[in-house]
This record gives C-alpha cells, sequence and structure tokens, in this order.
C-alpha cells in the first residue's frame, strides 16, 4: 500500500498541479469529462488505477483534517485521540466517495491526461506499465525514490560545508550577510 501510495504521489505530483487550473486552461478549455472519448477515458482510467495515482487522495487528507485539528487547537478545542481519529475516518469517507463521483477528483487526472496524451500513447503508456519492465518500474519506484532521497542528504551534507563559504562571501559582495555555520 505504502509502495503504491509513493509511486501514486510521484506519478500524479504534476497531474495535480495541472488539475487545479482546469476552468483556466486556454489550450482546450474544456473542463468537462464528456469531452474526453468513452474508450480514451476508460483507458485513462486503468492507467491511473495501475500506477496508483489516486493513493494520493490519502495525503490530502490528512492535510485536510491536521488543518481541522489546527484549527481546533487553536481555539483552544484540543480533541482527544479518540476524536482525531474519528474526525480523520469521516473525513476519509467523504473526501474518498469525492474522487469517483462525476467531476471529482478521478475525472480531474481523467481530463490532464487528455490534455497531454493521445489516446494511443495511452495505450503504449499502458502497454508500458503491463510490461514485465513496466511492473518492475512500478514495484521499484518506491525504493528508487527512497534511496535518491538518501543519496540526496547523503551528498547535501558533502556539498553543502563545501560551497559555503564562497556563497557567503558572492552574497556578502552584494549586500547579503549569511551567518556564521
Amino acid at each position: 500500500m505504502i509502495k503504491k501510495m509513493i509511486t501514486g504521489f510521484m506519478l500524479c505530483v504534476p497531474m495535480i498541479i495541472s488539475a487545479q487550473l482546469p476552468a483556466t486552461t486556454t489550450e482546450t478549455n474544456k473542463t468537462d469529462i464528456g469531452s474526453v472519448p468513452p474508450e480514451k477515458k476508460i483507458a485513462i482510467e486503468q492507467l491511473i488505477d495501475l500506477t496508483g495515482s489516486l493513493s494520493i487522495v490519502s495525503l490530502f487528507t490528512e492535510t485536510y483534517v491536521v488543518q481541522i485539528l489546527q484549527t481546533m487547537n487553536d481555539k483552544g478545542k484540543t480533541p482527544s485521540d479518540s476524536v482525531k481519529r474519528t474526525i480523520l475516518k469521516e473525513a476519509d469517507k467523504l473526501i474518498e466517495k469525492e474522487v469517483s463521483v462525476k467531476g471529482g477528483f478521478k475525472d480531474y487526472l481523467c481530463l490532464v491526461y487528455h490534455k497531454h496524451f493521445t489516446h494511443e500513447e495511452i495505450k503504449k503508456i499502458l502497454a508500458f506499465y503491463t510490461s514485465d519492465i513496466g511492473k518492475k518500474l512500478l514495484k521499484e519506484l518506491p525504493n528508487l525514490q527512497q534511496e535518491g532521497m538518501q543519496a540526496t542528504e547523503i551528498w547535501g551534507q558533502s556539498v553543502g560545508p563545501k560551497i559555503y563559504p564562497t556563497l557567503k562571501k558572492n552574497l556578502l559582495a552584494k549586500g547579503i550577510k549569511l551567518p556564521e555555520l
């Protein structure tokens, strides 16, 4: 489950950003899921399901609930752990329901894919993800991402101290003083 969530997140982030603004899209200006041919919509939905792209919704739900809990805390109404779990459970049910309704998140993702890929391209992407190497990529992507983040952290720890003195000097010449580390 966690692997699908991470994979979905990584495959879905650019699409989520695009999905936030479909009404202002000047290229197609089509925000109605009815503008996607039915066969293409089915193929896109298969791709969304295969890649786990909808798993990002659970991250949205958690963020949404954290905001609610923060608001409650700010108003001096700190909820118990039981109440927190109930809020999360109820929000999850409601948001999950909204994902697949007409005009829901899945439709937004379909529109984004529709905008960027032809039906033939979607079929090829599906063929790739159902091939042995595509399945392996989906399986290994969370490991690659985790190890990539670790590599970035290790590399950053070595390069940060190396470039900081030069960065500090260059910025001082522009009137920006950085603190000593």
